[in-house]
């Protein structure tokens, strides 16, 4: 008669399993405990959010990172949080467990919001140091008929508004444009002729007027006119040019 080698203590045969080399029995199930996402290094201890079982630990696949508790792939392009706050496109993040995009400051350029407002050395939108904030929108408080001298006080309509005071006409010089008197050669709202605008040029504070044409104002920090050329702004990055590297 054969000899039964799996045979119980109480002469039955054993219905466990028995499990191949490097598994493990968890729950009746043979695991390896190395790889499997649902006994990960121990029975019962089941990788979440995306993650893999490698080495016997929980891990999001290559290429991902987890955030918070899901496997995130980071640094993919995302949208702009808008020119109101001076922000570009920047790429995803993951910041206290939140996937966040990591929009670079812009430090020149026009806003929306404030009107003729522009973006300043910190990446935010403010009024140019000539300018004052009424409103929602900047104002030259020294040449606004609607705002003439501070913020809501209006010249009568046969007035003009002359250094901050509703006066009944222009001196020699200047010109009305509006109820405005404006110096042409100076004002960049009013550069050469009513109501000729100066753009705002590339990595500057904000357009300037001289001698009646539009030019570059001051530079933004970390930039610098080193080309000469007024028409494209403050064009020189002084922190990542080595050519001109601070100055």
């Amino acid at each position: 008669m054969p000899e039964r080698t799996d045979a119980g203590v109480d002469g039955g045969l054993d219905a466990t399993p028995r499990c191949a080399e490097g598994h493990a029995l968890c729950g009746g199930t043979c695991a390896e405990l190395q790889t499997d996402a649902r006994h990960c290094g121990t029975c019962e201890r089941s990788c979440a959010g995306g993650q893999v079982c490698s080495a016997g630990l929980c891990v999001c696949p290559p290429g991902q990172s987890l955030c918070g508790r899901a496997c995130i792939t980071l640094g993919q392009p995302c949208a702009s949080s808008g020119s109101e706050d001076c922000r570009t496109a920047g790429t995803t993040v993951c910041a206290g467990d939140v996937v966040t995009c990591s929009a670079v400051p812009r430090t020149s350029g026009a806003c929306a919001t404030p009107a003729g407002g522009a973006c300043d050395g910190d990446g935010r939108c403010a009024c140019p140091l000539d300018r004052t904030l009424c409103e929602g929108a900047c104002h030259d408080v020294q040449a606004d008929g609607v705002h003439c001298g501070a913020c809501g006080h209006a010249c009568a309509a046969s007035e003009v508004c002359m250094a901050g005071a509703c006066v009944s006409r222009c001196p020699t010089g200047f010109t009305s444009c509006g109820n405005a008197c404006v110096d042409l050669a100076r004002d960049a709202v009013h550069c050469g002729a009513c109501d000729t605008r100066c753009p705002v040029l590339p990595n500057t504070t904000g357009g300037a007027c001289v001698a009646s044409a539009c030019v570059a104002g001051s530079c933004s920090v970390g930039y610098g006119d080193c080309d000469g050329d007024t028409t494209n702004g403050c064009e020189t990055s002084l922190t990542a040019n080595d050519a001109h590297c601070g100055a």
